[in-house]
């Protein structure tokens, strides 16, 4: 026995057997650069004949366009002209319903933004042909697909093709149909938010400004909602201080805006201001804007109570915005006091915004003063938490949370004070749920998790405890067992959703027992104790519970899926064999009624056999998910083909032993999907082989004729 370092010149030709951790691998010249790119060749030549032989829908012909950019050569590149033609020709057909076609549409403009070669083709198509359809469907979703290719594809003729498609006589923002100008307005905005052509951006302000064309004064409220949505994403993102001031004076100085006749263009229009203001460095820029959103009759005294709403986001974002200096930050405070004392607003719409955003305001300011006077307004008696308004105490509960999430100082006080409020009111509860999570999963006090931990547990175990709050609670105690580093706590909780009658065993709530699963799924992933990761599978595999549970099977596929985090974060081999074993017992995992339960299992099947180091598992793994590709379920096929090609990729320098013969992981999976590519009389197995096929061999292969560092150092037998 001898060490030795394996080189690509002292492998290539020879077949060598290494042991790596009692796995062997097999390096052989099975794998060249020139052999892959002729098995390439025969996949476009084997989708280009069955393309003839099956009538494939849509999302199959996707998949066999995607497969073929791997190859990316002259032959591979005419047949995805091929597969385009063959979309087009079914888009175009008389018989083709309008759903039919707009889902055409939307594959083509998927498969122009995945192949940019194709990109041209397709926008031309577009604008030659579907923006001048008959139909205004098919002209509003051509206009879409435009934008979000011009979005996607980084080629300034393409935009430039775009932009005058879209803003032409009688098409697109002039087009006689409001879906279509609205549609074309988005697609210009995408386009002018993302473009670097300063030009191009200019231009597309310009035209969406306009005054006499049908964009900003259009008749039609969803386009001028439209416009308005727009211009506030690219007064945001531009960097022309000229384009933000020209925005914001066309938004407030014209009609229409935030003193349109339509509240959801007010809305819009509100939001637009908040945007610019928030990302401009333009301090007073900034000013006029609050104070238009602030004055009598519009912004936040607006008569729409979701205007009303909308203008307290904008002004929150700008308090929050970088810029924002502590006395607009006071000021926009002080606009929020007044709001919230206003007897007035009996529903408590717009004060509930307000009181979240003050919390959002005292998590994020520097300024100590501000932070103390939202924090006496929110805990003051009869107001905030200490009122009897259940909605104003529900948004003062979190936004107390935000302040204790960002304050470790506050954490603890006002972990108190929630530990005190014990309103009947659903929302009430599950706003205080949501903020011990929120405070217990930030912090990296273990004394506070403690804490948050034992008022859980205590409002848990409460008879009259509606079921969406008990599993909001649980999940947060998952999650406190997540991040804590205090091992006891973590065992603790573990502990406690494996005790009778509680956590996955709670007899009273379904849900409170699935979240549990889920939770001590997740806890596995986040501890090294190979001990409680035991104690979690021994819980999900009780007879009766867990994937035993019968007739549940949401339970049962959520047991299978925290078993598979158990398997892929344990270094435990036993546990892993015995997940296995419990996945392949009679009517249980991979052998279940539910299709959806045997999935989950087969997904687990791939996680073991990608993480093992274990020779006899492995082997098992592979003839489980060799049998289960031949089973009649399409969909579990499917997902055994996935965890085939996923052990392909990630373990194939590894062999097992086939018929008395080693044979490499990869070469045999592979050999596997070509069998399954050449026999299958199902298109969509057919299609996700090729996808599984192209994902697989998208690898750079050259990674097995050089050695990795774990090969370098290995036993050569």
């Amino acid at each position: 026995m001898i060490i030795k370092k394996c080189s690509p010149a002292s492998t290539r030709g020879k077949k060598t057997i290494i042991k790596v951790n009692k796995l062997p691998l097999l390096k052989s010249d099975t794998f060249e650069l020139g052999s892959i790119n002729k098995k390439r060749k025969l996949l476009s030549f084997g989708a280009k004949s069955r393309l003839k032989e099956f009538n494939f829908n849509n999302a199959n012909l996707e998949k066999i366009f995607n497969a073929m950019s791997i190859i990316n050569d002259e032959e591979s590149q005419n047949f995805q002209a091929d597969i385009l033609r063959k979309m087009k020709s079914q888009i175009d057909s008389r018989e083709a319903q309008t759903t039919a076609k707009e889902a055409g549409l939307k594959t083509l403009e998927r498969m122009a933004i995945a192949a940019e070669n194709q990109a041209g083709q397709v926008v031309n198509y577009l604008v030659d042909k579907s923006l001048n359809d008959n139909e205004s469907a098919i002209r509003t979703c051509s206009a879409e697909a435009l934008g979000k290719v011009g979005l996607s594809i980084n080629n300034q003729e393409l935009e430039k093709q775009v932009e005058e498609a879209l803003t032409a006589s009688n098409k697109g923002i002039n087009d006689p149909n409001a879906s279509v100008r609205k549609a074309s307005v988005e697609a210009l905005s995408g386009l002018a938010s993302s473009t670097d052509n300063e030009g191009l951006q200019t231009n597309l302000v310009n035209s969406l400004l306009n005054t006499e064309n049908k964009c900003i004064n259009d008749k039609d409220s969803s386009v001028r909602m439209a416009v308005a949505q727009g211009l506030g994403t690219i007064g945001s993102t531009t960097y022309s201080l000229t384009l933000k001031n020209d925005i914001e004076k066309k938004l407030i100085a014209l009609a229409r805006g935030i003193n349109d006749s339509i509240p959801d263009v007010r809305k819009s229009s509100v939001e637009a201001l908040g945007y610019i203001a928030a990302s401009t460095k333009n301090q007073k820029l900034q000013n006029e804007i609050v104070t238009h959103l602030s004055l009598i009759n519009q912004g936040i005294h607006d008569r729409d109570r979701v205007v009303k709403e909308s203008s307290v986001k904008a002004l929150m974002s700008i308090a929050l915005a970088d810029v924002a200096t502590n006395d607009l930050q006071k000021n926009i405070v002080g606009t929020f006091t007044s709001l919230y004392q206003d007897l007035s607003d009996i529903f408590c719409f717009a004060k509930k915004t307000a009181v979240i955003a003050m919390g959002e305001i005292a998590a994020n300011t520097k300024d100590h003063d501000l932070q103390e006077t939202i924090f006496q307004l929110l805990t003051a008696p009869n107001q905030g938490i200490q009122g009897h308004n259940s909605i104003m105490k529900a948004s003062s509960v979190e936004a107390l949370a935000n302040i204790g999430a960002a304050h470790p100082h506050c954490a603890h006080k006002i972990v108190d004070l929630l530990k005190g409020i014990n309103d009947e009111d659903k929302s009430v509860k599950e706003s205080l749920a949501k903020a011990l999570e929120q405070i217990a999963v930030k912090s990296s006090d273990k004394q506070l998790q403690g804490n948050v931990s034992s008022i859980i547990v205590t409002k848990v175990s409460q008879e009259n405890l509606d079921s969406k709050t008990k599993k909001i609670l649980i999940g947060v105690l998952g999650k406190i067992a997540e991040v804590t580093k205090d091992q006891q706590l973590q065992k603790g909780i573990v502990t406690y959703l494996t005790t009778p009658d509680q956590g996955i065993y709670d007899r009273n709530s379904y849900e409170a027992r699935i979240t549990s699963a889920r939770a001590l799924g997740s806890i596995c992933i986040k501890t090294y104790d190979e001990d409680l990761q035991r104690n979690i599978a021994a819980g999900l595999t009780v007879p009766g519970q867990g994937i035993n549970s019968s007739g549940s099977f949401e339970m049962k596929k959520t047991s299978v899926e925290a078993l598979g985090k158990i398997a892929s974060s344990t270094y435990d081999n036993e546990l892993r064999r015995d997940i296995f074993y419990q996945l392949n017992r009679p009517d249980i995992g991979v052998n279940d009624n539910y299709s959806g339960v045997k999935i989950a299992s087969v997904e687990v099947l791939g996680k073991l056999g990608d993480v093992t180091e274990n020779e006899r598992l492995l082997q098992d793994v592979y003839k489980v998910l060799n049998a289960i590709i031949r089973y009649n379920d399409p969909l579990v096929q499917i997902a055994a083909i996935k965890a085939l090609t996923n052990i392909a990729k990630n373990r194939g320098y590894l062999c097992l032993n086939v018929d008395n013969n080693l044979k490499r992981i990869d070469k045999i999976i592979l050999e596997n999907l070509e069998t399954i590519e050449a026999s299958t009389k199902n298109p969509d197995i057919y299609a996700e082989t090729i996808a599984c096929r192209k994902d697989f061999e998208s690898n750079d292969f050259d990674v097995f004729l050089r050695p990795s560092k774990r090969q370098k150092n290995a036993i050569v037998m």
